[in-house]
């Protein structure tokens, strides 16, 4: 396999870390630092600072908040941010009406934006300089740094694409417990084996650790939705159907949420939206109704609810073909949506020809990953057409619509005009039928990382881990 999710980097670092427990290798300072800094960035990507990423209601806000001021007085700030006195005063050890003073005395570097103080993480002083874990040091310390680093990344790039990720409640609290106890042993590990003039620092965050699970322990659940941040290698091109699958979903995801993020979406983004999820669900369907042992246990979709999710999205697609909103989707959005077609016409043709590559158990995981992703963005859209129509941004070509006397000039001219509720009568309704279709099939997509991590892909998962970290 490709394809590499949160959920896996996460076990990756637990295993790793067991390995750490059963071997006496010394832990440098260095070494330490680094997983330090790691484990602090990662807790950042998971909560925000002062757990801002935690929702209201969320029953674990307040532990988490206390949890996220509470840490150790991190080595370093996170590279990038913009803080408020409160939020840098514990990467300075202050309180926060200390850090307004010394902004006020011209001693730390501040704006003010939007009537309130920001400071750059990058003039916050006395920070140690701790560079990155090196992907080649074989200790396992390092190896769990650059595990949990890789983690970080594929959460900082999901939150700056907006995608849905720990948005449960209780998962950004079950993902913290699941990082401070690497962290508490991690941190017994190196009392055992460092240097004991280093030995402050791993006391002070293996306490943090074992005091901040106790108070989250509680209120958290499972972070299953870390396995739907993906982290995939190869071409989209070329290779094995499978692995093309892989790469082409990753990157026509991201081309259409940009496409979506558009003040105006082009309508012929959300018509291949629905010809992609149509064509996936088909090839599922195939896969899904083979009489071969273990179809029940690859977690696919019923084949009846793939077949009605084929037919309404089919339906919806339809009822967008006569109008616009006069924009173009972007070549990118066109070639990745082309690549997304051709790899899914070579999974569905390897799987009815009986190719090596086509094997059911091994295209399962990929093909649960595609329909996931393809139903999440249908789902999404489920209120544009409403919302195109109120703001008066879809337009049909005159000849299209229903004779009118005022249209006259515009049909015999062949222009496009402003369509409403009554010219296009079964747009709203054909298309939350669609999102409400493909609403089912998420439901019953099961991404549990037990049924993903298959015998005949787990030894071929793990060595693509170790090669991508």
């Amino acid at each position: 396999m490709s394809t590499t999710t949160g959920l896996d980097l996460l076990a990756h670092a637990n295993v790793l870390t067991r390995q750490l427990r059963r071997t006496t290798e010394p832990v440098s300072a260095e070494q330490w630092n680094m997983f330090d800094a790691t484990v602090h960035r990662l807790l950042l990507e998971i909560a925000g600072l002062n757990a801002l990423h935690v929702r209201p209601g969320d029953p674990s806000r307040s532990a988490m908040h206390l949890a996220m001021q509470n840490y150790p007085r991190p080595l370093r700030a996170p590279i990038g941010a913009s803080m408020s006195p409160e939020q840098a005063a514990s990467f300075l050890g202050r309180e926060g009406s200390t850090v307004r003073r010394y902004v006020k005395n011209g001693h730390l570097r501040a704006e003010v934006r939007d009537g309130r103080l920001h400071l750059d993480a990058a003039d916050i002083p006395d920070q140690v300089d701790v560079p990155p874990a090196d992907p080649a040091d074989p200790h396992p310390l390092a190896k769990a740094s650059c595990a949990l680093g890789a983690l970080a990344d594929l959460l900082h790039q999901a939150r700056d694409d907006a995608a849905p990720v720990l948005d449960h409640r209780g998962e950004i609290a079950g993902a913290s417990i699941h990082l401070l106890s690497l962290a508490a042993a991690a941190a017994r590990h190196t009392l055992a084996h460092g240097p004991l003039d280093e030995v402050v620092r791993p006391v002070l965050v293996a306490r943090y650790a074992e005091r901040a699970i106790d108070t989250l322990r509680d209120v958290a659940h499972r972070p299953a939705s870390l396995h739907d941040i993906l982290a995939v290698s190869g071409d989209a091109t070329c290779g094995p159907p499978v692995e093309r699958l892989e790469a082409a979903l990753q990157q026509w995801v991201q081309a259409t949420r940009r496409e979506l993020d558009q003040m105006i979406p082009s309508v012929d983004v959300i018509r291949q939206m629905a010809n992609q999820g149509a064509h996936m669900c088909a090839v599922v369907r195939a896969l899904a109704t083979q009489e071969a042992p273990g179809t029940a246990e690859l977690g696919l979709p019923a084949p009846q609810v793939l077949h009605e999710a084929a037919d309404s999205l089919n339906t919806g697609e339809r009822a967008w073909r006569h109008v616009t909103t006069l924009s173009r989707p972007r070549h990118e959005f066109v070639t990745a949506s082309r690549d997304l077609y051709e790899a899914l016409h070579a999974v569905g043709t390897a799987l009815q020809q009986g190719d090596p590559h086509g094997d059911r158990a091994y295209a399962a995981p990929a093909l649960r990953h595609a329909l996931h992703g393809v139903t999440e963005l249908v789902i999404a859209t489920r209120g544009l057409p409403e919302t195109f129509l109120n703001a008066g941004v879809l337009f049909a070509p005159a000849t299209a619509i229903a004779a009118k006397e005022e249209l006259v000039t515009q049909r015999l001219r062949h222009e496009h005009v402003p369509v409403n509720y009554t010219d296009v009568p079964n747009l709203v309704h054909d298309w939350v039928d669609a999102c409400a279709a493909a609403h089912r099939v998420r439901f019953q997509v099961s991404i549990t990382p037990e049924s993903r991590l298959c015998a005949t892909a787990g030894a071929g998962r793990n060595r693509a881990i170790e090669r991508r970290i």
